[in-house]
């Protein structure tokens, strides 16, 4: 006789496109990239304003609002083929 299939346990629904590390999507995988890169922007910008003396940082604060609005972009046009979630 063959033994019954073991159900697998039923995962609690997750946010869309809030892979955990159990998804590898290209979608997820971009998620996480916002806050290291704008961390390495910022640093940047202040590195900028130290090392340049005619540069002061309130004139390049918009560079960080371009920074989020790239990464966005690259996350919402990201595939989601693949996603598990």
């Amino acid at each position: 006789m063959s033994e019954p299939a073991t159900p697998t346990p039923e995962l609690p629904p997750a946010y869309k496109y809030r892979g955990g590390g159990a998804c590898s999507c290209a979608r997820c995988r971009c998620r996480g990239l916002l806050w290291p890169v704008l961390l390495i922007t910022l640093g940047g910008l202040f590195m900028v304003d130290q090392f340049v003396p005619r540069v002061d940082f309130s004139d390049l604060w918009p560079v960080i609002l371009i920074v989020v609005g790239v990464v966005k972009l690259i996350e919402s046009t990201a595939s989601t083929e693949g996603h598990r979630g």
